[in-house]
């Protein structure tokens, strides 16, 4: 029998394969990664403490997303816009933005946001 994280899990990859365009969906806590979600429009989601450790969010729009304690470990978040995103509490280690820094950060909220190496290292 499958848990209940792996039917909200199996619901959103059928989801995904019939549409790129999930702007607006509540996708809290749902466990994504590893997950190849490049191109994809989750403008304004709430993905507040999903696990998004190893996605590939090259080019996708999350502009306006809440990140709130959400897991970006490892993720490829090149040439994906992040402006207005909620990032608080969130993780960021060994996530790759781009050389030269290519995701879009404008008015992002980064406020206890865990190791970002990738902006350190372009300062």
């Amino acid at each position: 029998m499958m848990t209940k994280a792996e039917i909200k899990r199996r619901t959103f990859l059928m989801l995904l394969i019939r549409n790129r365009n999930l702007a607006g969906m509540n996708l809290s806590g749902l466990d994504l990664g590893g997950l190849d979600l490049s191109g994809v429009n989750l403008r304004g989601a709430n993905l507040a403490g999903a696990n998004l450790m190893g996605a590939n969010l090259s080019r996708a729009d999350l502009s306006g997303a809440n990140l709130y304690c959400t897991n970006l470990s490892y993720a490829n978040l090149s040439r994906t816009n992040l402006n207005d995103t909620l990032m608080k509490n969130t993780k960021l280690v060994g996530a790759t933005f781009g050389d030269p820094l290519s995701a879009l950060l404008e008015a992002v909220d980064m406020e206890e946001t865990m190791e970002i190496p990738a902006l350190a290292q372009t300062a």
